[in-house]
């Protein structure tokens, strides 16, 4: 057996940065949750299903979020592996060696669906798997064992981590920055999703409809306002960090993503996240929708200003 104590998941609704966050205070990188969401673009990302299932917030292609995350300070080591692979059961024992190996260097680790659909920090191990801090669960519970991870979705995920030189802040800012155009305008995402400004649309529109999950839609509005309150505080910390640049500018962006995490959070008030709603009659609320659109418009205008920024820096 082996554990890394004081290493743990910090709470949040993208599971993901949660496990980050986690990983680098371990490693002894003090950076604000603002920060490491932000400049890595995670913040920026906003990414739908049709009919809201709850996928939406993990299911899009975040190999330029991995990227971005040596700008502000950590690398990781991956294996991603599919449960129809025919190599399947090879790739869980490699994860499983793989992960042992960096935690017995010290090095924190994450993995996805230890066991539910999240992100979990990976703390330690034990003969059986795998010890987890997570949502629902700490190390003190009985190990995931190895052999059933990615068994469900069907996707094995694990990471590794390890701390970098970051980049200069401007370097940060700018790169991050770049990267929320690309998803603004719907790229990087899986088919039958959509990321960028559509994705409010196709939220809109599933409101309209009628079709809006009812467990997805508490999830996906749980997410994303995250996202859009840790965007306007990583751009604030950013006026901080680069007095005199823009400081305007930064401003008047953090205001409008200030805005859609406000329209966001108001729909999370009418329909607030419940672990019992599966299979609940789908959403049908024009009041909904409508702020839905507001989103968009203040989403829209806070995307002028990272195009206002991107010159100015």
């Amino acid at each position: 057996m082996k554990l890394l104590e004081g290493l743990t998941w910090v709470g949040s609704w993208m599971s993901l940065m949660g496990c980050v966050k986690g990983c680098l205070d371990f490693l002894g990188r003090d950076e604000s949750r603002e920060w490491v969401s932000g400049g890595c673009g995670h913040a920026f990302a906003i990414n739908v299903h049709e009919e809201l299932c709850p996928s939406g917030p993990t299911a899009w292609q975040r190999g330029r979020v991995d990227e971005l995350g040596a700008n502000v300070g950590w690398t990781t080591k991956q294996i991603v592996a599919f449960k129809e692979a025919d190599d399947f059961p090879v790739r869980q024992r490699e994860a499983f060696d793989m992960v042992c190996a960096h935690l017995d260097e010290g090095l924190p680790c994450w993995g996805w669906e230890m066991p539910i659909p999240e992100y979990y920090v990976i703390a330690g191990y034990t003969d059986e798997g795998y010890l987890t801090s997570g949502p629902g669960r700490s190390p003190a519970d009985d190990a995931v064992p190895w052999q059933g991870v990615g068994g469900d979705i069907g996707v094995l995920e694990v990471a590794a981590c390890s701390l970098c030189d970051p980049a200069p802040d401007d370097v940060v800012v700018r790169e991050a920055l770049a990267l929320t155009l690309e998803f603004s305008e719907g790229l990087h995402a899986h088919d039958n999703w959509t990321m960028g400004l559509g994705a409010f649309d196709l939220w809109a529109k599933a409101l309209d409809e009628g079709i809006a999950d009812r467990f997805g839609l508490g999830y996906n509005s749980e997410c994303w306002a995250e996202c859009r309150g840790q965007a306007a505080d990583f751009l604030v910390e950013a006026r901080g960090r680069l007095p005199g640049l823009a400081d305007a500018l930064f401003g008047e962006a953090a205001g409008h993503y200030t805005t859609v995490h406000e329209k966001l959070v108001a729909v999370r008030d009418l329909y607030p996240f419940k672990h019992d709603c599966e299979g609940e009659e789908q959403v049908q609320d024009s009041a909904a929708a409508d702020l839905i659109r507001e989103a968009k418009v203040a989403e829209e205008a806070a995307l002028t200003g990272v195009r206002s920024l991107l010159s100015a820096l």
